[in-house]
């Protein structure tokens, strides 16, 4: 059952931690608006007591005494002292928490986190879908095929919901008449979660149906993944774990033929910043299956000169 402040279940132990520690880093690094004042304010309104300030007490001990008074605030009181500090978006804190009760289905922990919605009559294709985009260093989770064994599937798709990063639906027919896909869709947006349609066959219905959702019918599961990662890609927040993990891969293959597959899956996110011709530059130049390698040179040679850039790219000073 949710709570009062629309996350489910109550924060761990470590997510309590998670957000106390940022808080007192936004503090001690943003002294000039976090003075003695300002917090006791904040305190104030939450009637979480008083920072003493005998005994010459400075900026940072003012920092661990916040911490430790609202330390004992409630879990919705936490994740809103929490927005007023950072500036966050309270609602958007919970996707940041890397919770226990998500650690089993988020596998690899380091991974972009997705939740895929779709129909249960189209659970295989998500399957699909979900594994194209494993190469992009993205996992998906797609309820029955991405769960825990002996373990409340309900309870595991609201945690799923509650940390995911982005939320992709495959809106094929039947999403429109699924409960159950309506309810996923209005906890995305709920949580203000970065969200992405995908029409294959039909468009979605409500809230999100007037913006211009790409039309996918009839191509196949690695088309579907090669557009979200894209779109993941343009997406600020998820671009630089989503391209750290693709030039990790080509820093790391083992042989020609996974350099080849990592550097076509960095070409099919197209756009790519200098930071990311940086990255690419290093990587390839750092292992000797890329740099000495026939196949990933077929596929990074033309992606450098149709954007225009030397090949093979200078090492970094």
């Amino acid at each position: 059952m949710s709570d009062a402040t629309g996350f489910g279940a109550g924060l761990s132990r470590a997510d309590r931690v998670g957000l106390l520690r940022e808080i007192v880093r936004e503090i001690t690094t943003n002294t000039d608006e976090w003075t003695l004042t300002s917090l006791d304010v904040v305190l104030g309104q939450f009637d979480c007591g008083s920072i003493d300030t005998d005994d010459g007490w400075n900026g940072p001990s003012w920092a661990d005494q916040f911490a430790r008074l609202v330390g004992s605030a409630s879990d919705r009181d936490l994740l809103e002292i929490y927005g007023v500090i950072t500036g966050a978006d309270p609602r958007a804190a919970r996707s940041a928490l890397r919770t226990t009760d998500a650690s089993g289905i988020w596998k690899p922990a380091d991974y972009v986190r997705v939740f895929i919605s779709h129909s249960a009559v189209e659970k295989a294709f998500a399957a699909e879908v979900s594994t194209e985009l494993a190469v992009f260093g993205v996992v998906g989770f797609v309820a029955h095929e991405s769960m825990e064994i002996e373990k409340s599937w309900q309870d595991q798709i609201e945690a799923a919901l509650r940390t995911c990063e982005a939320f992709v639906a495959l809106v094929h027919a039947p999403v429109n008449q699924s409960a159950w896909c309506q309810q996923e869709i209005g906890w995305a947006r709920g949580r203000d979660v970065p969200s992405y349609f995908v029409r294959l066959g039909a468009d979605p219905v409500g809230f999100v149906s007037s913006t211009q959702w790409p039309s996918l019918v009839n191509r196949d599961a690695k088309a579907v993944a090669v557009n979200i990662a894209r779109w993941l890609d343009r997406s600020g927040a998820l671009r630089k774990p989503l391209v750290q993990g693709l030039i990790g891969e080509l820093r790391e293959a083992g042989n020609y033929f996974d350099a080849e597959a990592a550097a076509k899956r960095i070409v099919a996110l197209d756009d790519l910043d200098d930071e990311t011709w940086d990255l690419l530059a290093e990587a390839y130049h750092a292992n000797d299956q890329v740099h000495g390698g026939v196949l990933p040179t077929r596929v990074l040679k033309p992606c450098y000169q149709q954007h225009r850039r030397s090949f093979p790219p200078p090492k970094a000073p």
